[in-house]
């Protein structure tokens, strides 16, 4: 059986967030970098 991931994704005006979760909510990886506004090269 193939397991249902979410991906949330969250870019702000200078951090870039994500997170993947499992199917019970656990995080199975998260990010947080920051890209002082320069989004073309985030």
């Amino acid at each position: 059986m193939k397991e249902i991931l979410h991906l949330g994704i969250d870019i702000g005006s200078t951090t870039i967030k994500l997170v993947l979760l499992d199917m019970n909510d656990n995080i199975i990886y998260s990010k947080y970098e920051r890209h002082y506004s320069n989004i073309k090269e985030a």
